[in-house]
């Protein structure tokens, strides 16, 4: 690339180029890269000026609209909640840089939370939250959502709201959360989206502005899929009662009429089968 952009400059015309960097940390850094030959009045090369410009930033806000376009697309289109959510993790860590995230969800009550996606976290991380009453002092997480409000945690071995369970990021070398709740229109907390890093000095504004784009997101995937729920409750059940009406009835005995049919089909099958080794 050095080399085309100096042959250009040679001819007298200017080049643009983009070359993708990495800094001393490994974090991909994309780089715009333009040179303008500085030509005397006889038309001869004096030099050049060269200006390189850092558009990372602007590469990233791309690749998330368009990872936010397709899970918006996802959601309409009713895809399970579960993998919009594993998705969704997925685009934020991609334009993210040094942060793992997490995405917890609460029961209906908006009180216990019931499980969540870490996509970059193991399964023991998630499993040690789930069951537990959200409330002031419970973790960074716990505490957003009970305060309904973003809550930074620079030092997790130093906060008490961390006692008990600082080991679970403490074994993955993580010391600071950053995390925002996920609240409904009427502003009851659904979950949260957290970020976990090394330290505190890790987040920025870039962090705020992707726990944003996933909390908005995750607000839409909740809440349809809540509203799906509750109309296939509806179809099912008595109104009045909230019996199982004969929809769901029928639907009962059909499946077990198709489980007893495949049962007796593997039955046959195997009676078959063991019938012709006799004849063999």
């Amino acid at each position: 690339m050095i080399a085309r952009m100096h042959q250009q400059c040679e001819l007298g015309e200017p080049s643009d180029e983009e070359l993708l960097h990495h800094d001393a940390n490994g974090r991909p850094l994309r780089l715009r890269l333009r040179c303008i030959p500085l030509m005397a009045a006889d038309g001869t090369l004096t030099g050049y000026l060269g200006v390189h410009t850092d558009v990372t930033q602007a590469h990233l806000a791309l690749e998330l609209s368009h990872s936010q376009l397709r899970l918006l697309e996802s959601v309409t289109a009713g895809q399970p909640l579960d993998k919009t959510l594993l998705d969704l993790c997925q685009a934020i860590e991609a334009v993210a840089t040094r942060v793992r995230s997490s995405l917890l969800l609460l029961d209906e009550a908006g009180t216990r939370i019931i499980g969540g996606k870490a996509p970059s976290l193991p399964p023991s991380f998630m499993q040690f939250t789930s069951g537990l009453r959200i409330g002031e002092g419970v973790g960074t997480c716990g505490t957003a959502m009970w305060r309904r409000e973003q809550v930074l945690t620079p030092a997790i071995g130093e906060d008490p709201a961390w006692e008990g369970f600082r080991h679970h990021p403490h074994a993955l070398g993580l010391d600071a959360c950053l995390s925002m709740p996920i609240l409904d229109d009427a502003g009851n907390p659904l979950g949260s989206f957290a970020f976990y890093a090394t330290s505190g000095d890790v987040f920025n504004d870039s962090h705020l502005g992707l726990l944003k784009v996933a909390v908005n997101v995750a607000r839409l995937a909740i809440e349809r899929h809540r509203r799906d729920e509750q109309l296939t409750y509806q179809a099912l059940h008595d109104a009045l009662t909230g019996l199982p009406n004969r929809r769901l009835l029928r639907r009962k005995l059909g499946a077990f009429a198709d489980r007893d049919g495949r049962r007796r089909g593997r039955r046959l099958g195997s009676s078959a089968a063991r019938g012709g080794h006799r004849a063999l």
